[in-house]
């Protein structure tokens, strides 16, 4: 993590150096500067430029292998507690909606993590330090662009929000709905053999329907802070423009100062629009960690009477007088079965069906 950090801190230093070179290049071209000092000035930025895609890849790499190892043991973990649970759950869900639990929620913690440190912090410290930039060059220009920043973070709170239920009965929908393509996909032969592919389809098609109508419902909500962000950009283009109109009329700044502002107004734009992005990750990841916790939170019916240690080697089976119903039907499948396995035999089961 602390390499993360280093790196991380490099890479935004390096996007928020490049434009003041680039500023420095305009000014020399403008004010008949030497050939060699431009020379000097484009082969640091073409050098400058190299290091910052270097570092973004090495960012990328660690963030992805920090996430993985966090969401791996969370894998494990809620495996672990999925099968300490009774018979009477596993009846409840089906192995693919399980499955989707295990993996699919968790999926999108890992992408969260890979990226949430990275995109979010990273793009929320290069927009401070843009900012600070700003209010450097001029008060006017650096109090309209912390205005206009607030206000989106503000619209982003309200937005993620009403989005985070959503996003959770999306996560149930996709869970149900391969849950069921799954055992669908299992018992292919036994559909047809029953003649039901047209009610097994019809099926298909419902949960289909309720994961469509549910996904658009939530993307609908989230996707709200796209227009809001192209309004936001906007809005502080035209301002910037009439402040930095004003100023080169006045001859108080030069044509490299005032790129410099618009190319960090523009600059501005892209760490906000990676934060609306990765707010509606974080809806996402809200909506799993709350499957998640109701899932680890489900406890088994059975008692807990304690553990003991098998002896080693072969060991003989007695059974006295075993009833067995299903969870759903209290009559009795097996009713007053004695027998007697002696150590080291085998014991075959075979129902009506052949299983």
């Amino acid at each position: 993590m602390l390499l993360l950090s280093i790196l991380l801190l490099a890479f935004i230093g390096t996007q928020l150096v490049s434009p003041q070179i680039t500023r420095r290049f305009i000014d020399l071209a403008t004010t008949d500067g030497s050939l060699s000092a431009l020379r000097n000035v484009a082969l640091v930025f073409l050098g400058l430029a190299l290091l910052t895609q270097l570092l973004g890849i090495a960012n990328t790499y660690l963030s992805e292998h920090v996430a993985w190892q966090a969401t791996n043991g969370l894998r494990l973990d809620m495996l672990d507690h999925l099968l300490g649970l009774d018979l009477s759950f596993h009846k409840a869900h089906t192995p693919g909606e399980l499955l989707e639990r295990i993996d699919g929620d968790v999926k999108a913690l890992a992408l969260f993590f890979s990226r949430f440190t990275v995109f979010f912090i990273g793009n929320l410290l290069l927009m401070l330090g843009i900012l600070v930039l700003l209010w450097r060059e001029h008060w006017g220009v650096g109090l309209a662009a912390t205005v206009i920043m607030f206000l989106s973070f503000w619209l982003m709170v309200k937005v993620r929000s009403l989005a985070i239920p959503h996003h959770e009965a999306l996560r149930g929908a996709e869970a149900e709905m391969n849950g069921f393509a799954m055992e669908l996909f299992e018992s292919t032969e036994d559909v047809r053999a029953n003649g039901a592919v047209d009610y097994a389809l019809r099926r298909f098609d419902c949960f289909s329907q309720q994961w469509f109508r549910t996904r658009q419902r939530a993307y609908q909500i989230g996707g709200l802070l796209w227009p809001l962000n192209i309004q936001a950009y906007a809005i502080r283009t035209a301002i910037l423009f009439l402040i930095c109109y004003g100023l080169w009329q006045s001859g108080a700044y030069t044509l490299g100062s005032i790129y410099l502002i618009f190319f960090y107004s523009d600059l501005l734009s892209r760490p906000l629009s990676e934060i609306r992005h990765q707010v509606e990750v974080l809806q996402q990841a809200e909506a799993s960690i709350s499957r998640i916790q109701k899932l680890l939170a489900t406890e088994s019916q059975l008692p807990d009477t304690g553990t003991g240690r098998l002896p080693s080697g072969p060991l003989s089976l007695s059974v006295r007088d075993l009833q067995f119903h299903y969870h759903d039907d209290p009559t009795l499948v097996l009713d007053g079965v004695n027998l007697e396995l002696p150590a080291g035999r085998v014991l075959g089961l075979l129902g009506r069906t052949g299983s």
